[in-house]
C-alpha cells in the first residue's frame, strides 16, 4: 500500500515522502494516528492540497530547528 507521510516516522521516512508499507500497518497504526494518508484514494486536488500543507509544515519545522540552533 502506498502512503504519503504527514509527519516524520522513525525507520520509515520523513514528512512528505511517499512510501510503500503493508496494508495492516498503514490502516491500523499510521493512518489512525495521523502520521500518513493513502496516496491512491485521495483525489488529485486533495493530494495537491495535502502536499502543500506538508511542505508548509516542513518549512516551519526547519525554521524552528534553525532558531534553536542559533540559540
Amino acid at each position: 500500500m502506498k502512503i504519503i507521510l504527514t509527519d516524520d516516522v522513525i525507520g520509515l521516512g520523513d514528512i512528505g515522502e511517499t512510501v510503500s508499507v503493508k496494508p495492516g500497518y498503514a490502516r491500523n497504526f499510521l493512518i489512525p494516528r495521523g502520521l500518513a494518508v493513502e496516496s491512491m484514494t485521495a483525489s488529485a486536488r486533495r493530494s495537491e492540497h495535502l502536499l502543500r500543507q506538508i511542505e508548509a509544515k516542513r518549512k516551519r519545522m526547519k525554521g524552528v530547528a534553525q532558531d534553536k540552533a542559533r540559540g
